[in-house]
């Protein structure tokens, strides 16, 4: 059978990249779900699909220029009106018991420096064990959108 990939999340029910997305396409039969990674201006990765916060959120600024303080009081412009998650969060959502079986698909974008975004990921999977006896290495696919990120995500890989 195909696997399904929520490209996203279910972004036709709830704004793109929220958590509530994230559960609701697993829930669906969803086989993983898609997000996009930008780093704040303090090291957290954040999951948007643009570098800034215009088109989701509203506020005319990029993720890098904003420190994950002020990041996670930001709500979505559509309704419901979620916030923006951080991957720490979206990785907590895979030791849940119907998740045991899901997989992650992490869209790198270009817009930040790839030795410290491959850094921060990284730092990102040891702080959260991913449950079911599983390892990350098994459950995440990243895909790099050019060469220089190649040797950073070999030291992702080995989480």
């Amino acid at each position: 059978m195909p696997q399904v990939i929520a490209h996203r999340g279910y972004k036709a029910k709830y704004p793109e990249n929220s958590l509530a997305a994230f559960e609701a396409a697993v829930k669906a039969g969803a086989h993983a779900v898609e997000t996009d990674v930008h780093l704040s201006k303090d090291g957290v990765v954040v999951l948007s699909h643009d570098a800034d916060l215009k088109r989701c959120f509203g506020v005319d600024l990029k993720i890098k220029d904003c420190e994950w303080s002020f990041l996670k009081t930001l709500r979505t412009t559509r309704v419901p009106n979620e916030p923006l998650p951080c991957l720490q969060d979206l990785l907590e959502l895979f030791k849940k018991p119907h998740w045991e079986n899901i997989w992650l698909t992490l869209d790198i974008k270009i817009d930040d420096d790839p030795e410290e975004l491959m850094y921060h990921l990284a730092g990102t999977f040891g702080k959260v064990d991913p449950g079911h006896k599983s390892q990350w290495k098994d459950r995440v696919l990243l895909g790099c959108w050019t060469v220089s990120l190649l040797p950073g995500a070999q030291n992702v890989a080995h989480i």
